[in-house]
């Protein structure tokens, strides 16, 4: 997009000096060349009268006018001469062209306001070209790809004046003397910066590029005349500060960030300015509020305040002139200021790729209508890169510390900075209310912007938020650091975490001012702000540099995690009893795992080992994570965390790309090529001390729970919680290739377990727990000594035995729980059982059968890989058992216990004692119900349960005898594949009966069923199985489920259940059990 006076500017000297009077002297050119000196001058080459162009008040020389000619590759200094128009009347002056691209102080020796610098250019083959002072010619910046740039909500903005990149100490002092180049340095570690060498903290880290950062807000870089102060003084719109580097510097800095997908946005004053043009043109460009009163444009927006020029003169916005227009070309009606301004605008988004802007006191400017004109040109610059532009990649801010929204809503601007989330993030670390509202509301509105009724943003990309901005001047604005110590804060690292992980989670755009991200201080007395540069050598401190890790976690965090791009935000429990000072909200959209965050703003740790959040969302899930921490969260600690005082946690379940890769939940950091090589060595064994202490927390924590838990459920609960935490701490303290011996030869444990129970090793040993050493043993059970030695020491290995030292040279063992419990004769039998017939079958068939019949779940009962192992054909388990009497004995013996082991636990929490009867009195029919030792058990727990019992199995099965009390509980023959259901209207129970089959075969269990409970709405279906959690179940559990697998019966998950019942024309009601129970109830109906 051309612009035309800067096109213009290539081939000739212009000028424009809109509806000036004519009595005015016309201006003139003074250009030469620089001699460095001592003292640097312009040995002066030639003066001359610029001309009146073909367009109304544009002047003009033709570089062929002048003489002697200007060399190829020349590098001149030049001035324009005018008849002063300021105030000041001061006359014939010289002035510095106000579209120069460079400026060049060396010559005048002073910033004074009326000596004014020489513009440097430099002329090669017939053309005038921009250039550094010394002639080299930068290259303008090159546009990054548009999938490169970051959206605007999930930027996170870095604020940086320029000079603050390097101090230089003067006197007692250290004073800003840094430059695009100090900057770079902050990016790249192969720039040590112009002045960086001396600052080791510096010169070995690239901090700026670590803390990861994906936006650069540089205070204003257009050329001040004040040196090491923040640019607000603007002088020369189109060039880089003389001070901080050359264009050509500049440009190496932005081409590095956007490398690192880092946006740039440029600062920009223009409700006053110390330009040219002052002297130039004056009234068409400035004006002065106090003289003007009756003048709209004299006021500042919102209030009746008269505009502020803080020593310079405020821009005139509301005048149009019939004039020239620099833009396009051709005369008309034109606001000299608006298209000085849209001309600069022109120049560095060419030129230097700027990514988004920051409109500096935007109330001072006073005119929504140049201000809208101005976002309207910023984007279509953008939007003129790409064939087809996102509208979430470039962004116009404006600061107006009262936040007026409708300079949104008018469309005058795209956000504003969101002051009032400072002052709410100030007062929540120090557990304070703010702005009339409770704590509560305080820790609402500054979480979520769009609460705020009188602030009302519609978008977290409208607002800004910043716990420090450069304003450090005023109540409350200093540096954090400085903001605690005065509040008599000690605990400083503690509470800046907390309002970091507040702003990195919030509602809106983070920003961070430079230094804060490792807790920098105010040095200097705050009314010398500007020249109290960041003291990034103070990071290598500990504790600073614990904040800026911190920081730098939560900032990837932010930048990658989709929820936190959404403004969907669910404050989902505040604790009234601690004053709402513990609370927890949720953040992101339907479609994105959440994000949840738990803050404690008080003194007060949480009571006790655990502290639980309702509403959590997806509690069951296994894979939450601690983001602050990285570490894994065990499902059963899921919402029930405890907190320190003054402590936020960061939750998710949504995964951030790890590199290098990291094995097994951060257990083992390796990489692709660790297990690469001849010698295929596994990785070594480094478990991070982050994952040992809070394995070792979460140890501790339960057993705190088992000590102070009051019932049998809770107690289950907390061992259930310490085993887990115990396996995982047992795992990443195994080195690998043990994990991977004990993987492949665990199954000789169960060989060892049932050669003990054949030669009765078990029985041998007291009962009471004395040891027995192993030659009293062999000689008790009549065995081999060492025979004896090494089945026994296998099962001490594997904690199934208890090892002790002996008087002998060979050791003792005695009784654990587990091997007293394998003396019963029910405990042998199910041994033997799943030894001899189960795991034989799946040593016969694993391999064999899947090759054969194809890697899949087998769906036909009489041809499942235990028929295969078997040698038979169209036989299922219970047809091949049932021709060798000596295994059916076994699995009768093993089912005997297997059938109630841990049924109490199961059963308990279901009300029997309210389900209803039928029309016949009838209440309960176990279906499949075997001898009847479930019913038993269920009578035992509800005595008085109302209504008869009926027990239900093959005619052969109740022939064979039952353990029901004769008279008490009615037996029904029943086969529940051939006959449909013949008693009507009651609930129906259902013991382990469809792990034993695949889905089709359940399905007509549940087709014979459903005519039984038709018209009964009153009738459950209970089944008593094995839910398998859909994710991360036990391995006990998983070991089960292979188990069936062999005879094409599976144990199923939750959501299996949900699939399998529905096709039946079911639905579960209600799942009941404990997580670490056998078994479960689900209770279902008809789904009419």
């Amino acid at each position: 997009m051309a612009f035309n006076i800067l096109e213009r500017r290539k081939q000739k000297f212009v000028l424009w000096t809109p509806a000036q009077s004519a009595a005015l002297k016309s201006p003139q050119l003074v250009i030469g060349t620089l001699d460095l000196g001592p003292p640097a001058t312009v040995t002066k080459l030639f003066q001359g009268q610029l001309v009146a162009s073909d367009q109304p008040d544009l002047w003009e020389l033709d570089l062929h006018d002048i003489s002697p000619p200007l060399q190829d590759n020349g590098v001149y200094h030049y001035w324009f001469e005018i008849e002063d128009t300021s105030p000041n009347s001061l006359g014939v002056v010289r002035v510095t062209d106000p579209l120069a691209y460079t400026v060049d102080y060396r010559v005048t020796q002073t910033r004074d306001e009326i000596v004014q610098p020489a513009a440097v250019i430099k002329f090669r083959s017939g053309t005038l070209w921009p250039c550094d002072i010394d002639g080299n010619e930068p290259d303008a910046v090159t546009i990054p790809a548009q999938g490169a740039i970051p959206d605007n909500n999930r930027l996170v903005i870095y604020e940086l004046p320029t000079s603050w990149a390097k101090p230089k100490e003067v006197g007692a002092v250290e004073v800003d003397v840094g430059t695009f180049t100090d900057v770079l340095a902050l990016f790249d570690l192969a720039t040590a910066g112009d002045r960086f060498k001396d600052i080791p903290a510096i010169a070995n880290e690239a901090i700026v590029a670590d803390l990861g950062i994906n936006a650069l807000e540089l205070l204003p870089i257009a050329d001040a005349k004040p040196t090491g102060e923040w640019g607000y003084a603007t002088a020369h719109y189109f060039a880089p500060d003389f001070d901080l580097g050359t264009a050509s510097s500049l440009v190496k800095l932005v081409e590095k960030i956007h490398t690192l997908n880092i946006r740039l946005f440029l600062d920009v004053v223009m409700a006053f300015g110390h330009d040219p043009y002052i002297h130039i043109a004056s009234k068409q460009f400035h004006l002065d509020p106090r003289g003007e009163p009756d003048n709209p444009d004299s006021y500042q927006s919102h209030t009746n305040q008269l505009r502020d020029g803080y020593g310079g003169q405020s821009w005139r916005y509301i005048q149009n002139t019939n004039t020239y227009d620099p833009q396009s070309g051709v005369s008309g009606n034109v606001h000299p200021a608006w298209a000085f301004h849209r001309a600069h605008l022109h120049r560095w988004m060419s030129d230097f790729g700027v990514g988004g802007y920051r409109l500096d006191s935007v109330n001072n400017i006073a005119s929504y209508d140049f201000i809208r004109a101005y976002k309207e040109d910023a984007w279509a610059l953008y939007r003129s890169r790409y064939d087809s532009s996102s509208d979430a990649k470039f962004l116009v801010i404006g600061e107006e510390l009262s936040d007026p929204i409708d300079m949104i809503s008018s469309g005058a601007l795209n956000a504003l900075w969101n002051e009032p989330f400072q002052g709410r993030v100030r007062a929540a670390i120090l557990g304070e209310p703010t702005g009339g509202d409770d704590f509560s509301w305080t820790v609402r509105k500054m979480v979520n912007c769009t609460l705020d009724s009188d602030h009302p943003f519609t978008d977290g990309a409208q607002a800004i938020n910043y716990i420090t901005s450069h304003d450090t001047e005023g109540f409350r604005k200093e540096r954090l650091f400085n903001f605690l110590s005065s509040n008599r804060v000690t605990d400083i690292e503690r509470r800046a975490k907390l309002a970091f992980a507040c702003l990195l989670t919030a509602v809106g755009i983070p920003m961070i001012f430079a230094g804060e991200e490792f807790c920098d201080q105010h040095d200097r007395p705050i009314a010398q702000k500007q020249i109290d540069p960041v003291d990034y050598a103070r990071k290598s401190e500990d504790w600073r540099s614990r904040i800026f890790s911190y920081v730098s976690n939560l900032v990837r965090f932010r930048k990658e995690c989709p929820g936190l791009g959404d403004d969907d935000t669910d404050f989902i429990h505040v604790d009234e009893s601690r004053g709402g000072k513990i609370m927890a909200w949720k953040r992101g959209a339907p479609n994105h795992a959440p994000v949840v965050i738990v803050a404690n703003f008080s003194d007060e740790e949480t009571p006790g080992s655990e502290y639980f959040v309702e509403n959590w969302p997806e509690r069951d899930r296994s894979d939450w994570r601690e983001v602050t921490q990285n570490r894994d969260v065990p499902r059963e600690w899921v919402g029930r965390e405890p907190l320190m005082h003054w402590e936020a946690k960061v939750y998710t379940y949504w995964s951030i790309s790890q590199t290098p890769i990291e094995y097994s939940h951060h257990e083992y950091k390796t990489s692709s090529a660790t297990m690469s090589g001849s010698s295929n060595r596994p990785p070594p064994l480094e478990p991070p001390l982050p994952v040992l202490s809070s394995l070792s927390s979460a140890i501790q924590t339960s057993i705190s729970q088992y000590e102070n838990a009051n019932t049998s459920t809770e107690k289950a609960v907390a061992l259930q919680k310490l085993q887990t935490a115990s396996t995982k701490l047992s795992r990443v303290t195994t080195p690998i290739h043990q994990q991977f011996m004990e993987l492949n030869f665990r199954p000789n444990v169960n060989v060892a377990v049932r050669i003990a129970v054949d030669m009765d090793l078990f029985g041998a040993l007291a009962l009471s727990g004395e040891p027995l050493g192993v030659v009293e043993l062999a000689e008790k059970i009549g065995a081999e000594e060492e025979f004896v030695l090494r089945i026994s020491r296998v099962l001490g290995a594997a904690d199934i035995l208890q090892e002790s030292v002996s008087s002998s040279r060979l050791p003792a063992y005695s009784h654990t729980p587990l091997s007293r419990f394998l003396t019963t004769p029910p405990a042998q039998a199910s041994t033997k059982h799943l030894f001899d017939n189960m795991l034989h079958g799946q040593v016969l068939s694993a391999g064999k059968y899947y090759l054969k019949y194809g890697f899949k779940n087998p769906e036909d009962a009489k041809n499942s890989p235990f028929t295969f192992a078997n040698g038979a054909h169209n036989a299922s388990l219970f047809d091949i058992l049932s021709m060798m009497p000596e295994r059916m004995a076994l699995f009768n013996s093993a089912m005997t216990i297997t059938s109630v082991l841990g049924l109490k636990e199961v059963i308990t929490p279901y009300p029997f004692d309210h389900l209803e009867a039928n029309a016949d009195g009838v209440v309960l029919v176990d279906v499949g119900g075997g001898k009847g030792q479930v019913i038993n058990e269920i009578r035992s727990v509800y005595p008085h349960i109302k209504g008869a019992i009926i027990l239900e199995d093959m005619k052969l099965v109740l022939d064979g005898g039952t353990v029901v009390p004769e008279g008490e509980v009615a037996l029904q023959p029943y086969d529940f594949f051939k006959e449909v259901q013949p008693i009507k209207g009651a609930n129906y129970f259902l013991k382990s009966i469809f792990h034993d089959w695949p889905d089709r075969y359940c399905l007509q269990i549940l087709g014979n069923l459903a005519p039984a409970m038709r018209g009964f709405p009153h009738s459950r279906l209970l089944i008593c199985d094995l839910v398998l959690p859909d994710c991360n179940p036990s391995l006990g559990k998983v070991l089960r489920d292979m188990n069936m697998l062999l005879i094409s019966g599976k144990e199923r998950s939750l959501s299996q259940w949900h699939r399998l019942l529905s096709e039946g024309g079911f639905k579960i009601l209600k799942i009941y059990g404990m997580d670490n129970a056998n078994s479960s109830i689900i209770e279902a109906v008809l789904d009419n």
